[in-house]
């Protein structure tokens, strides 16, 4: 479709620069670990994850008993059907999902921001943290 402007066969502009890239994340591993979590959702509720005791130790113990089961040749969870690795990267996200709140929540009590230093050689000011990460720089 053309508008009759002189432009009209240069491309669109787009500025992405510093942005998280979501389409790097791999599509099938990320359905398989969506098929875990729906699982988990099914099977305890959803987000029950959030309220299990000592969450850290036993979904650390969790991600190494799959990655175990993998290791010995394992493929799929007897229970679920669903990949060992799957049950294990759910965990891990877990544990990660759980540091990342606690960390904003020591912030917030300090009253600081998340992320203070920019690894861009070039900027003079801090970074924006956007969900726990620096969206100039991508650190964490």
């Amino acid at each position: 479709m053309t508008t009759g402007r002189k432009d009209d066969n240069k491309p669109g502009r787009k500025d992405d620069a510093g942005k998280l890239r979501y389409s790097l994340i791999p599509a099938r591993a990320l359905e398989a670990v969506a098929a875990v979590l729906t699982y988990g959702a099914e099977r305890y509720g959803a987000w029950n994850w959030t309220r299990v005791e000592n969450a850290h130790e036993r979904y650390q113990d969790a991600a190494f008993r799959h990655q175990e089961a993998r290791r010995k040749g394992e493929m799929h969870d007897p229970e679920s059907g669903l990949p060992h690795l799957a049950h294990a990267v759910a965990c891990l996200l877990f544990r990660l999902e759980l540091d990342l709140a606690k960390d904003a929540a020591q912030s917030a009590i300090r009253n600081e921001p998340i992320q203070d230093k920019c690894s861009t050689a070039a900027s003079t000011t801090k970074c924006v943290p956007r969900s726990n990460v620096c969206a100039k720089c991508s650190a964490t």
